[in-house]
């Protein structure tokens, strides 16, 4: 009897014993590394805060935290939450953060304000340094240094360039006073940079982990937290990558590499720590982007390869060549461009209005450098039209109601159904080497992705619809104006077109536009109008015909313009023709 007692009882602790077990594992909690402190934290503070707020102080400390965080990290939204504040405020103030902004995207008009304000923290006038160079922002440095507090004096520090007067003097205040009195931030960023001794200050800083609050300062410990972990200011680690191409003709573009792959061969946790050098020894402009790619812009021979060393590090923060951004003070438009041109499609605050314009805009350009920030600012502030050619371009393509140029479509027979407005956008990549944006539709479930690198005539699209329940016909291509029906191509996996421009008269010069399509599609042909439509006499489309519910399109689209870099239209056949032969025969990379 006590031998089956024992047994049930037995028995009825096991379910116990059980749960328990269960319920201390569901209490076990993940660790979080740094890095992913620095994206809980901004995160949670950017759900929490509109970016339309004043420039006070506590706000002012927080943007700045934030750039760093965008430093660190390269998320896209950090830099648009940012620039969405700074244009509530319309630059006004000598903020931080608007000289970050402004060392990413250099117009002027951003630190004007900047520049006039007397009342520059220190901070400040090492960024304003940096930008021009201008000696008396580094003299009034020199001057005040010596009654500013560590926090400010770090700050300063890690805005001077490397070759600063003072930056020594500054450095050996810095290391005494951290050492007297020392703060999360303030600590970790000291100990990174080598001037106090990691060992020694590894159990401090542990517990100060450990106990950090929630204020913008501790956004700025957290980054430097994930270089403390990772030892990647102190312990330089690297590797080689080979990139051959296997074609015959002189390759220029930008690749692709596994930011996993590298991170984990470097011994770091995520982000921007490394740096990218060429051949010789100098570090050229890298960008980590939204899906886990590292990019890097090489130039390599016909037939031959090239090499890149990547190594532990802090980059420079380069100036863009690949930018876009929304811009709700013109109807909601959205526009990008690289140094080859630019585009801009249409948002709700233009479909509200009752405008048709229902494709892709070209504006075309004539310099490597960002211009569509500064036409927008002079077309809406300065009443300067952007119009009319200034020496640098102009917006003289027409949209109206076609796809202009690459806008997808479902059509049925010759009806092309058109879209209209994106209802909902999220900038995914924006610079220094691709832009990259999602942009969804009301009708049928449509969903964008596109993409435009440094360097290229064309950008990426992906399109999908996941509303429909059978399939679709869609086509896109480029609209044909009525002054010129003839200068279309159309190939088998392409159409290409010589665009008169608005005005042909006074113009004299052509737009080079084209689609296309390298997985193929079922039909390249001329959709005409029967009666133009606004000077539009139809398109030159490439049709794929029963595209299923969610399944992805992907093709290309781009411009080029006959006064920057292609001449004429057998230049721009040439660019289609070498672009395919990129896609069929990818560089190929060797770790």
């Amino acid at each position: 009897m006590k031998t089956l007692t024992t047994i049930a009882l037995a028995l009825m602790m096991m379910p116990l014993t059980v749960s328990a077990a269960k319920a201390k594992k569901k209490q076990t909690v993940k660790k979080i590394t740094a890095i992913e402190t620095v994206t809980k934290m901004n995160d949670e503070y950017q759900a929490n805060h509109k970016p339309e707020v004043g420039t006070d102080a506590g706000n002012a400390a927080y943007f700045a935290a934030n750039m760093e965080a965008y430093r660190l990290t390269g998320n896209a939204r950090y830099l648009e939450y940012c620039d969405k504040w700074a244009r509530h405020n319309k630059w006004n103030g000598p903020m931080e953060a608007y000289l970050d902004l402004y060392e990413l995207n250099p117009d002027a008009y951003k630190i004007a304000s900047v520049m006039s304000d007397e009342n520059k923290s220190l901070p400040v006038l090492a960024k304003l340094y940096k930008a021009t160079r201008c000696k008396k922002y580094l003299e009034r440095i020199i001057a005040e240094y010596r009654q500013a507090d560590v926090f400010t004096l770090v700050r300063t520090l890690d805005a001077l360039p490397d070759d600063a007067p003072q930056r020594g003097d500054i450095a050996n205040r810095v290391k005494a006073d951290v050492t007297a009195a020392p703060t999360l931030y303030t600590l970790l960023w000291t100990v990174n940079r080598g001037l106090l001794d990691k060992a020694k200050y590894a159990d401090i800083i542990e517990q100060m982990w450990s106990k950090r609050d929630n204020e913008p300062a501790s956004i700025l410990a957290a980054c430097e937290k994930v270089r403390y972990d990772d030892s990647t200011l102190v312990s330089q680690r690297s590797l080689t990558v080979e990139v051959k191409n296997p074609t015959g003709t002189q390759r220029q573009q930008v690749v692709e590499l596994c930011a996993a792959d590298i991170c984990k061969r470097l011994g770091i946790s995520g982000g921007r720590q490394f740096v990218v050098k060429n051949s010789i020894g100098n570090e050229i402009p890298s960008q980590l982007t939204h899906d886990g790619k590292i990019l890097v812009e090489i130039a390599v021979a016909p037939s031959s390869s090239a090499t890149i060393t990547i190594a532990t590090g802090l980059p420079k923060s380069y100036v863009n060549t690949c930018y876009g951004r929304m811009y709700p003070e013109r109807v909601d438009d959205i526009a990008w461009e690289n140094d080859r041109g630019a585009y801009r499609c249409y948002g709700p605050a233009l479909q509200a209005s009752g405008e048709q314009a229902f494709g892709n805009d070209v504006w075309v350009k004539n310099t490597p450098d960002l211009v569509v920030e500064s036409r927008y600012h002079n077309e809406l502030v300065n009443k300067l039209s952007y119009h009319v050619d200034r020496g640098y371009g102009l917006d003289c393509y027409k949209v109206g109601p076609t796809l202009g140029c690459g806008t997808p479509a479902i059509i049925e027979g010759d009806n092309i159904r058109f879209p209209y407005c994106w209802t909902a956008y999220e900038i995914l990549d924006n610079g220094p080497l691709r832009f990259t944006v999602r942009l969804d539709y009301g009708a049928n479930g449509e969903h964008r992705i596109m993409s435009l690198d440094k360097g290229s005539n064309f950008n990426k699209m992906t399109v999908w619809y996941d509303a429909i329940t059978t399939p679709v016909d869609v086509a896109s291509g480029v609209v044909i104006h009525t002054e010129d029906t003839e200068s279309v191509v159309l190939g088998k996996d392409y159409v290409q077109y010589a665009d008169p421009t608005d005005n042909p008269k006074a113009q004299n010069f052509q737009i080079y536009v084209a689609a296309i399509f390298p997985d193929g599609v079922d039909a390249t042909r001329k959709v005409m109008y029967q009666n133009p439509v606004r000077g539009n006499a139809g398109h030159a489309l490439g049709i794929k015909k029963g595209l299923q519910p969610n399944e992805k399109f992907t093709y290309y689209f781009g411009s080029s313009w006959s006064k920057y870099d292609c001449r004429n239209q057998k230049e721009w056949q040439m660019r289609i023709d070498n672009f395919k032969l990129a896609l069929a025969q990818p560089l190929e990379i060797i770790l």
